[in-house]
């Protein structure tokens, strides 16, 4: 490592001195400021300074705290005795410099002026300055700004045209309502939703470059301006009629190069839908519901693309295409007409993976494992997806702290199938839906080895549906839940806990969990141009109320099959927020609260459902478990078997992350984390740990900053966190009073390494 570390020192002290690189004859170009002026008060002030931004030409040379690393690596890989690193960095990560010579402010006050117009700012006066020093220079736009022309009127202007009616009666959904800001994309948008609107009425060949807005202002003299929407002349005759659908095809077996297709003759019709293929590759009755127009529909591009994204969610085609042509031969006013071909290409039915890998989970556990893995997309020609995987992983803890010798083994065995399709005793209509609910059964199999402690062995079954309502909002409902979990192999030091504390004990209990899940998933993660972006999780699991009830009323104990069976009600939310800054940079915000309540003979969650608080994925500046419950300390002695008493039924907790670029695939990000777990019930045996009201006083706190390489399809992190406060007392405080990091053994305790893989939330 010894020479990472020198060209990283390398780089440090050439990039911070490229300025020596650059011609006598140029000055090079550090980037711009602008400057917004304004005589009243400016609603949108900072929006519009950051669009203003986002179009100042030319971008400056990227920087990292100041550092120009991308032109380092061009300067030194333009020397002839460049070495092959440093050519391979420049390939990499070098740009070419931007000078002074490149600014041309003219045409940048031009491009901030148009961008004015197009929001509404008109009569814009913009002025820009240089700012020379010795051997760099950098440019200031001042943009003095008036206030906005807002809407008065918004009228439609009829063009005797059969649609005219139709135009009229949409206006009471637009957008554009009075007080609107004058903004070209916004009528871009409503051109669009009008589109859309007579498309899903059957106006298949209309198109939003008929439509035209003109605006008046000189009728007002308080920057107003009214509206207009109507007709270019242009628009042609069979545009203004609609389509109606008069005939619809399915090919399953759509091949885009091969002449199978054309010679296909075998024919099943299903509900007034012909599915053509000579060879069955999907059944036509299991495809038939995913096709939401059929003939005698008039042409809607709502059900077009719900009928494309149903197709494409089945997960069996590897392509989905819908094409129409026109069958009628007039070009009258009357009703046209239109065949539809479904044109369907199938992916690869089956699939074999074995791959080697490094384990990172949220529990700071890494090591080497060993994944195999076989799908069948297509199992009984009706879409199912057959899943079997098994996972072999020896794993080790990683983060800092005083924990050692924690390892473990494990070997998973996970097997699904699930039908696009709704199997339930009672009949449910799923045709307007974004797309068809799925049922999907599993049976795992678990056995965790951890080492010098236990054995155990779970099986898991569950029968449930999940369901996507838009594209935003996903459902999962799982009515059938049961996990059986057997501890065995028990060392004398495992049981030695177990006995000095008899909650760890039932929590370790033989037992099974039955009862059932659910959870609502809103996420607009999707949205990457939404400036404010916000994901939120709410989650459920009951176990033994049923079963329970029955038992309650013959006063019988809380088992089954001669196994006790755990009985709660646990629920949870996870909350999120993105919010744009400025370029790629991004504050997210968490917050986490969740809960679980035993009941009955139950007087703890079972180990596998309580919470906890630390680690890569929670409060970092903590080695994982080792936050709570409430203020428990554990003494030093035990600190090596506090991984199982660590562990709580109520969490909360806070993260706020500033993430930022740094250079190419690289980002960073600075980040305070917050939080605890408590315990419902008080237990002896972890003093301080059961949840009151001075919990706002247990809150763990900690800081850091981290690095993440992103590569598009995977997110590789490595953060590192120091503890601010803590849960617990020490010389009676909570606060973190030594920052000495300078000593090795201070680094040693206090800086909490996190090696994972994706963003933490």
């Amino acid at each position: 490592m010894h020479w990472l570390s020198s060209l990283i020192l390398l780089v440090l002290l050439g990039s911070c001195n490229v300025i020596k690189y650059v011609p006598e004859d140029e000055k090079l170009y550090t980037g711009a400021e602008v400057e917004l002026e304004s005589d009243k008060a400016l609603k949108g002030k900072n929006q519009l300074k950051y669009e203003i931004e986002d179009v100042v030409e030319p971008a400056p040379n990227k920087t990292i705290f100041g550092i120009r690393y991308g032109l380092y690596f061009h300067f030194k890989a333009e020397k002839e005795d460049a070495g092959k690193i440093i050519k391979s960095l420049d390939k990499r990560f070098g740009e070419d410099p931007v000078y002074l010579s490149d600014v041309n402010t003219s045409r940048t006050e031009e491009i901030i002026n148009n961008r004015c117009e197009n929001t509404g700012f008109f009569y814009s006066e913009i002025s820009s300055s240089i700012i020379e020093k010795d051997r760099t220079a950098s440019a200031k736009y001042v943009v003095k700004v008036s206030q906005p022309y807002l809407l008065e009127t918004y009228v439609y202007q009829r063009d005797s045209t059969g649609i005219d009616s139709l135009i009229e009666a949409s206006l009471k959904d637009t957008e554009l309502t009075k007080g609107t800001r004058f903004d070209t994309e916004k009528f871009k948008a409503e051109r669009q939703r009008i589109d859309d609107m007579l498309k899903n009425k059957g106006f298949y060949k209309f198109n939003s470059e008929f439509l035209i807005f003109t605006s008046d202002t000189n009728q007002y003299d308080d920057r107003k301006y009214d509206l207009y929407l109507s007709f270019k002349k242009v628009a042609p005759k069979e545009a203004l009629r609609p389509y109606k659908i008069n005939d619809v095809k399915v090919f399953p077996n759509y091949a885009l190069e091969a002449s199978d297709t054309a010679s296909a003759t075998t024919t099943t019709t299903v509900e007034n839908i012909d599915f053509i293929q000579n060879q069955l590759i999907f059944k036509p009755e299991r495809l038939r519901p995913f096709i939401t127009f059929e003939p005698g529909y008039l042409y809607n591009k709502r059900r077009n693309d719900i009928t494309t994204r149903r197709l494409s969610s089945i997960g069996t085609f590897q392509l989905v295409s819908i094409r129409y042509e026109r069958t009628d031969t007039n070009n009258r006013d009357s009703i046209g007409e239109l065949a539809a071909r479904i044109l369907l290409t199938p992916a690869k039915r089956q699939s074999v993976r074995l791959e080697t890998q490094v384990v990172t989970k949220s529990n700071s556990f890494a090591g080497p494992g060993l994944i195999g893995s076989y799908q069948n997309k297509n199992l009984f020609k009706g879409g199912e997806r057959l899943d079997i995987s098994g996972n072999i992983s020896y794993e080790t803890q990683i983060a800092g702290g005083s924990a050692k010798n924690l390892s473990s083994f494990e070997f998973k065995l996970l097997n699904s199938i699930s039908f696009p399709r709704l199997i339930a005793p009672f009949k449910i209509n799923t045709q307007k839906g974004y797309l068809i609910p799925n049922t999907k059964v599993s049976l795992n199999y678990t056995l965790l080895q951890r080492a010098n402690y236990y054995n155990l062995s779970s099986i898991l079954f569950s029968y449930g549906y999940n369901y996507k309502s838009n594209r935003f909002t996903y459902w999962e409902f799982n009515p059938i839940s049961v996990n059986y979990t057997l501890v065995y192999n028990e060392s004398a030091e495992f049981s030695q806990i177990l006995n000095s504390n008899p909650f760890l004990a039932r929590s370790f209990e033989n037992q099974f969990i039955i009862g059932g899940t659910g959870a609502m998933e809103y996420s607009e993660l999707g949205e990457k141009d939404k400036k404010n972006r916000f994901y939120i999780r709410v989650g459920f699991d009951i176990a033994g109320n049923l079963l329970g009830l029955g038992q309650d009323l013959v006063n019988a104990d809380n088992q089954l099959l001669g196994l006790n069976y755990a009985r709660y009600l646990r629920a949870d939310v996870d909350f999120r927020h993105y919010i744009k800054l400025w370029r790629e940079s991004q504050l997210v915000s968490r917050i986490f609260a969740g809960a679980g309540f035993p009941y009955g003979d139950s007087k703890s969650l079972p180990f596998i459902k309580q919470y906890f608080s630390g680690g890569p994925s929670s409060v970092r500046a903590f080695r994982v478990r080792s936050v709570g419950p409430g203020s428990y300390n554990p003494p030093e002695a035990s600190s090596s078997i506090s991984f199982f008493d660590q562990s709580g039924d109520i969490k909360l907790e806070a993260n706020m992350e500033l993430r930022h670029p740094l250079v190419s695939l690289l980002k960073g990000a600075v980040f305070v984390d917050a939080g605890n777990v408590w315990l419902w019930n008080d237990n002896p045996a972890l003093p301080g740990g059961q949840f009151s009201g001075s919990w706002d006083q247990e809150i763990g706190i900690g800081v850091g900053y981290g690095i993440r390489l992103d590569i598009d399809f995977l997110i590789i992190r490595l953060d590192v966190a120091t503890p601010l406060r803590f849960p617990y007392e020490e010389g009676g405080t909570h606060w973190q009073q030594d920052f000495t990091f300078g000593r090795k053994s201070w680094r040693r305790d206090n800086l909490i390494w996190n090696f994972a893989i994706g963003y933490p939330f």
